[in-house]
């Protein structure tokens, strides 16, 4: 604050937004992973202050390996992208995960969200071209 004699006064404070109105779409569901290439955008809605960003957790004995990586995880959009071959797991079959949203700035704005799933067949175990 400044007054007309120019002097500041400063003040540090906490923000917690505790609105817990973030939505993640799509909703959940399971995806279809049948060809070389594959990626599912998802978007981020509701209040917040910094950045967001994004985290992807394989469910525990459930994990593709370097099979896919969520990119794009400092904004409202973030692509979930085929990166390699199905390098761990039982092969082809549906691996299950949660994705988790949150505001750079404020860390108690987060929203951990899922299950979604991905069926993998046939040329979807693949590494791209």
């Amino acid at each position: 604050m400044t007054d007309i004699d120019i002097k500041v006064d400063q003040k540090t404070f906490d923000l917690e937004i505790l609105d817990d109105s973030l939505a993640i779409l799509p909703i959940t569901q399971t995806f279809t992973c049948n060809d070389f290439n594959f990626s599912q955008a998802f978007t981020v809605s509701g209040p917040h202050v910094g950045d967001y960003t994004w985290s992807i957790t394989w469910f525990l004995g459930n994990d593709p390996g370097s099979f896919a990586n969520i990119n794009g995880t400092t904004g409202d959009t973030a692509i979930l992208t085929k990166t390699g071959a199905l390098t761990h797991g039982d092969g082809e079959g549906t691996y299950y995960f949660t994705l988790t949203v949150e505001d750079a700035t404020c860390a108690t704005n987060k929203l951990d969200y899922g299950p979604y799933g991905i069926s993998i067949t046939g040329n979807g175990a693949l590494a791209p071209p």
